[in-house]
C-alpha cells in the first residue's frame, strides 16, 4: 500500500511538472495581447517599418535615447535620397537585441547609426527576457529573431510573463503607464512626439542616480566585438555602419578625459565613429526626465548636429 502511494505521488507530481509548462505557454500565446498599447508595444511597429520602408535608409539603432533624440522628418529633408527609420527602443531591453532584431532588415545602400546610451548596461550584452516577452505580445514572430544565447533567459522569464498576462486577462485590464511611456506617443517614423516633453523635470536639472562616465570601464569588451562583428557582416552587404555618441546631460557627466575615451573607442571599433563626444554633452535645459531623454527643443538641436556629423 505504501509503495502504491509513493507511485501515485510520483505520477501526480510528474503530471503537474509536465502540465505547468503547457499552462504557461497557453497563457502566454493563446490569451489576447495585453501589452500592445505600452511603450514596448511599439517594438513590433519598428520592426515592420524597418522591413517595409523602401529605398535607401538612414537607420538609427539603440535605446530610448534615440527614440527621444531625433526628428526623422528633418533627417529626410536634409538627405532627400534617404528615408529615415528610428529603431531606438528601450535600454531595459538591452542594445544587443536591437542589433539582433535589425540585422535581417538591412539592405544594400543603407546607413546604420549605432547610438547606445553612455552607460554600462547599454554598452554590454545585457538582455531582459521579461521585457522582450512584453514587446512581442501580439506578434510572437519577433521571437524567431532572438539569438540562441538568450533563449535561456526567455524561458526563465516565461512563467512571470504568463502569470501577469493571465492576471490582466482575468481582471479585463491592460498595463497603463501613462504619460509619454505608451505606444501612442510614437509617430510614423518611430520618433517619440517630444512636443509632449516640456521643460526639464529633474530636480537639480539631472538624475543623480544615472551618472554619465567616459571611461573604459563603462563598456564590455565582448560587446564592442559584438558590434564589430555586426558591422562586418553588414559591410559585406554594402551597408555602412557608423557609431555616434548618444546625447547626454552635461550636468550628469563626470570629469574624465573625454578625448582620451574617444580615441580609445575609435581604436576598439572596426567601423567609423562620427561626431565627437564633446558635442554629445548637451545643456540640461535640452533634457526632459532622464539624462538621455531630450525634450522637443533638444531633439531639434541633436538632429541638426547629427546632420552635420553625417
Amino acid at each position: 500500500m505504501e509503495h502504491q502511494s509513493k507511485i501515485t505521488i510520483l505520477v501526480t507530481t510528474s503530471a503537474l511538472l509536465l502540465a505547468l509548462p503547457i499552462f504557461f505557454a497557453v497563457c502566454a500565446f493563446c490569451l489576447p495581447a495585453r501589452y500592445e498599447d505600452t511603450f514596448l508595444g511599439e517594438l513590433k511597429e519598428k520592426c515592420r517599418r524597418l522591413e517595409t520602408t523602401e529605398g535607401k535608409r538612414i537607420i538609427l539603432v539603440g535605446g530610448s535615447g534615440i527614440a527621444f533624440g531625433y526628428d526623422s522628418a528633418m533627417l529626410e529633408e536634409a538627405f532627400p535620397e534617404y528615408r529615415a527609420v528610428n529603431f531606438g527602443m528601450y535600454a531595459g531591453l538591452g542594445t544587443k537585441v536591437m542589433l539582433d532584431l535589425s540585422e535581417d532588415g538591412m539592405r544594400e545602400g543603407d546607413i546604420v547609426i549605432l547610438s547606445p546610451e553612455q552607460e554600462a548596461q547599454t554598452l554590454s550584452d545585457y538582455f531582459n527576457g521579461e521585457a522582450m516577452w512584453q514587446a512581442a505580445d501580439g506578434d510572437f514572430s519577433l521571437l524567431l529573431k532572438i539569438k540562441p544565447d538568450n533563449w535561456g533567459q526567455m524561458l526563465g522569464a516565461l512563467p512571470g510573463f504568463a502569470a501577469d498576462k493571465l492576471r490582466y486577462h482575468l481582471k479585463n485590464e491592460r498595463p497603463n503607464p501613462g504619460g509619454v511611456y505608451q505606444k501612442s506617443v510614437f509617430n510614423t517614423y518611430g520618433d517619440i512626439d517630444t512636443a509632449l516633453c516640456g521643460k526639464n523635470s529633474m530636480p537639480n536639472g539631472h538624475d543623480l542616480n544615472t551618472p554619465v562616465r567616459f571611461t573604459q570601464e563603462i563598456w564590455q569588451e565582448e560587446f564592442l566585438e559584438y558590434m564589430n562583428a555586426y558591422a562586418r557582416r553588414l559591410k559585406k552587404q554594402g551597408i555602412k555602419v557608423w557609431y555616434r555618441f548618444c546625447p547626454v546631460n552635461a550636468l550628469a557627466a563626470g570629469q574624465e578625459e573625454v578625448n582620451t575615451y574617444y580615441e580609445t573607442l575609435q581604436e576598439k571599433l572596426d567601423f567609423p565613429v562620427i561626431g565627437n563626444p564633446n558635442d554629445s554633452l548637451m545643456d540640461a535645459e535640452w533634457f526632459y526626465d532622464t539624462n538621455f531623454h531630450l525634450n522637443s527643443s533638444g531633439r531639434t538641436v541633436n538632429t541638426i548636429q547629427c546632420i552635420r556629423d553625417i
